[in-house]
């Protein structure tokens, strides 16, 4: 894979994973539609530590604030009290769902033959669901108000995100949509908890990698592998901060309408390379 090829796909995936738009499913029609290797492996760890560390930037004053407060009850063993302290439980609480569905459901879904048709079938079919009660909720509930049933009724429509053309994003944003999250309350648990579901695959993945080897892949350079993961770093920061601002003024409107004119797009190029 050649740089030019590592550095859309790091655009592509910086843009798409921190959207509501489904990361997996534009690199599956990606990959389909020009012929390239899908990103797997070490470009896969690299586009994952690029994102996870533009989370870890864009919010830094946040995960201070919560490392402090956290080691703070566990020094002086007491009761957590304030918001920081809690939200790392309820972060695991909602994570646990996607735990137990990907170890006995991820198998079978990884079974099926996600062609180009079923990721755009599911990418544009639940367009409709997600912006219908993001545009419907009462949206009464702040940052503020977030518990442990919360916690755990989004962490069960997290699970979903394990079907190609659906995601974490967005099913982490129809959980506190159905809650009646205010918009930017729910994009920003999101985020807190997307954090350490990105930053343990991308851990797993350098795990994985010999950096004493000439190159992390067969066909990966070094250099492609940190260019990606800076690409994919500086471009989600972009988004992060576009998206708090877009979505929390604006709601998920334009954003599902551009989930399904690319559908419609990359239906009528199969339907036209099927034809020839």
């Amino acid at each position: 894979m050649t740089t030019f090829q590592a550095v859309v796909y790091a655009l592509v995936h910086g843009w798409s994973e921190f959207f509501p738009i489904s990361s997996q499913a534009h690199h599956a029609l990606l990959a389909d539609l020009t012929g390239w290797q899908p990103p797997s492996g070490a470009l896969m760890t690299a586009l994952l530590l690029g994102s996870a560390l533009s989370l870890l930037i864009y919010f830094r004053h946040d995960w201070a604030s919560m490392i402090s407060s956290v080691l703070q009850v566990v020094i002086f063993r007491k009761k957590p009290m304030t918001l920081d302290e809690r939200i790392p439980l309820f972060v695991g609480l909602t994570i646990l769902p996607l735990l137990a569905a990907s170890f006995y459901f991820g198998p079978a879904v990884q079974a099926v033959e996600w062609t180009p048709w079923r990721i755009c079938a599911v990418l544009g079919g639940t367009a409709l669901p997600l912006w219908f009660f993001d545009y419907w909720g009462r949206k009464t509930k702040g940052f503020y108000d977030w518990n442990v049933f919360d916690a755990l009724a989004v962490g069960v429509t997290l699970s979903t995100a394990l079907v190609p053309g659906w995601d974490r994003l967005s099913g982490l944003l129809l959980g506190t949509f159905l809650l009646n999250y205010k918009r930017e309350a729910a994009l920003k648990y999101a985020y807190f908890v997307l954090f350490p579901i990105l930053a343990s695959q991308a851990g797993v993945g350098l795990h994985q990698l010999n950096f004493h080897a000439p190159q992390p892949m067969a066909d990966l350079s070094w250099m492609s592998f940190f260019v990606a993961m800076i690409v994919s770093c500086l471009m989600g920061l972009l988004v992060i901060g576009g998206a708090m601002k877009h979505i929390s003024q604006k709601g998920l409107g334009q954003l599902m309408g551009y989930r399904i004119f690319l559908v419609l797009g990359v239906l009528g190029f199969l339907w036209y390379r099927s034809g020839l």
